[in-house]
């Protein structure tokens, strides 16, 4: 200890050439041939959610009204999800609501849609729906936006009764566009027209507060949706409602 006190004693009386030999023995030890082999490199924040393990499966209960992971018995498999994960729902009468996934939620009974949600998704959601009971059905399309969890965004203009007679849901707004549907009128005296095919590519989409655009006064029997057969002609596929 002493010897290293009386070296550091002749370092203090000479700094300026103490100072020069430290860096001539870093410039020896780290100069030439001997470069940095790591990476200096930032990287963008990353949320917890999006790189969370999907180890749990999404469940649905549609007659008891509740989904959830913890529904394996009783419910009936949605798709996979993580503890992370938002789920985006519909409920019969037309009310949308975004929740954290749990073991048990409440949806309603039979929702026209229930999925994880992702919050930069650009999907198109197409709907149609009966203003009140016996009210007039309009149809809209609109992309979920910016949306606050645990709130509820109806949908339809709310009226006792309404009811959501199709709804799909699409990735792009080109595969949106080509959906055709058939819509076919509960039969009444006198009418010469009992159903007419009905284009979503022929609206514009719009805000999920829309009211949406007037598809028919009548009272609609059902919805069904057209495709094109090998032939190219018209023909109905899978009953909507």
């Amino acid at each position: 200890m002493e010897s290293d006190i009386d070296q550091v004693q002749r370092y203090l009386k000479g700094l300026t050439r103490y100072a020069i030999s430290y860096f001539e023995r870093i410039k020896k030890t780290y100069g030439k041939d001997r470069e940095r082999r790591t990476v200096i490199a930032g990287f963008d924040r990353v949320a917890a959610s999006d790189v969370a393990i999907a180890n749990e499966t999404l469940y649905l209960d549609p007659k008891e009204g509740f989904a959830g992971y913890g529904l394996k018995r009783e419910g009936e498999p949605v798709s996979k999800c993580s503890t992370m994960d938002e789920v985006l729902f519909i409920t019969r009468e037309g009310v949308m609501s975004v929740v954290k996934v749990a073991p048990k939620f409440h949806v309603g009974k039979n929702p026209v849609y229930l999925a994880v949600f992702k919050r930069d998704e650009q999907a198109v959601y197409s709907l149609i729906y009966r203003d009140g009971k016996q009210g007039r059905v309009y149809a809209k399309r609109f992309r979920v936006g910016g949306i606050t969890r645990d709130k509820e965004y109806p949908l339809t203009q709310e009226s006792p009764g309404t009811k959501v007679m199709f709804f799909s849901r699409h990735e792009t707004e080109e595969e949106s566009n080509a959906q055709i549907l058939n819509i076919k009128l509960k039969h009444e005296l006198r009418m010469r027209v009992d159903a007419f095919p009905y284009k979503f590519g022929d609206l514009a989409i719009k805000g999920r507060d829309s009211k949406g655009n007037l598809v028919t006064e009548k009272s609609v029997e059902k919805i069904t949706r057209l495709r094109k057969s090998a032939s190219g002609e018209a023909e109905e596929e899978e009953v909507v409602e």
